[in-house]
């Protein structure tokens, strides 16, 4: 693995040659994720945390392990508890995401499907919620398969269902009710109906040649308050995106009727819930 763990390493790295994708609903996504990235971490990377310790339980001793699509690299220090002596390095291709990333690891700025990282030279590779952030999410199963070494590890997560809660759905009723456009289609990346079972998971890691191939899929729960729903609304992602995108009569009239609503609720009410599918495969 050509990154050191080293104090030069520890700076942000840049994939050398061009990062621009042929499918311009990378480079919007990406751009997205960099200007979001400070509400990204206080508000979102904490869920994605808790869904992924999942799967760190059940992997093996590695030695070098990439953590592609990082983001705002969450899992870092679990990744060093699990394995105190290894080399981590955290990958994404939105450098704004990396840049809120432990300054303790190694970050670089590169794209899933085209790591700048030796073939057969990595012990393990984690992919939690991002294969459906690619176009081809085959492309980053077979980009990690090339790094392994023989005998590596893959563990991946994704979604297998949407969150869902009775407040949640109030947020979808009245943003449709009062106009939110739907989700932009040239800047929207989200192909969750590729890898949201278990099935699908062992399909494509047996596709690009990996073996003893294990996936499941969890139900998950976790109270998320007015509040922080709020604002997961209002300051991060696609439903971000639909917002902004209102004239402000509509949009205040939009938050004025969800906060009556939603205040109105108990506290079951705010439980949301999705189906977790993990995978783990060997090179």
């Amino acid at each position: 693995m050509a990154l050191n763990r080293d104090a030069r390493a520890r700076r942000l790295w840049v994939r050398q040659g061009s990062m621009q994708s042929p499918d311009p609903r990378v480079d919007k996504l990406t751009r997205r994720y960099t200007n979001e990235a400070c509400a990204y971490q206080e508000l979102w990377a904490p869920v994605l945390r808790d869904l992924t310790l999942a799967v760190l339980r059940d992997l093996h001793a590695a030695r070098r392990i990439l953590d592609i699509g990082a983001g705002t690299g969450v899992v870092l220090h679990d990744l060093q508890s699990a394995f105190p002596e290894a080399q981590i390095v955290a990958l994404d291709r939105a450098a704004g995401m990396l840049q809120l990333a432990p300054r303790a690891f190694p970050r670089a700025v590169m794209d899933a499907t085209r790591l700048a990282i030796a073939a057969e030279s990595v012990d393990l590779a984690l992919l939690a919620f991002v294969l459906f952030h690619l176009p081809e999410p085959n492309d980053g199963v077979a980009e990690a398969h090339r790094v392994l070494r023989p005998g590596g590890g893959i563990a991946t997560v994704t979604w297998g269902s949407d969150l869902d809660s009775p407040a949640i759905r109030i947020w979808e009723e009245e943003m449709n009710a009062h106009g939110a456009p739907a989700a932009d289609e040239t800047t929207d990346l989200a192909l969750h109906e590729r890898v949201d079972t278990p099935e699908k998971m062992q399909s494509m890691l047996a596709a690009a040649g990996f073996v003893e191939i294990r996936s499941w899929s969890l139900r998950w729960e976790r109270a998320i308050s007015a509040d922080h729903l709020t604002r997961l609304r209002t300051r991060v992602g696609r439903h971000k995106g639909r917002i902004d995108r209102m004239d402000q009569p509509a949009r205040d009239a939009c938050l004025h009727t969800v906060k009556r609503r939603l205040a109105a609720l108990g506290p079951e009410d705010f439980i949301a819930r999705a189906a977790i599918v993990y995978a783990m495969a060997t090179r």
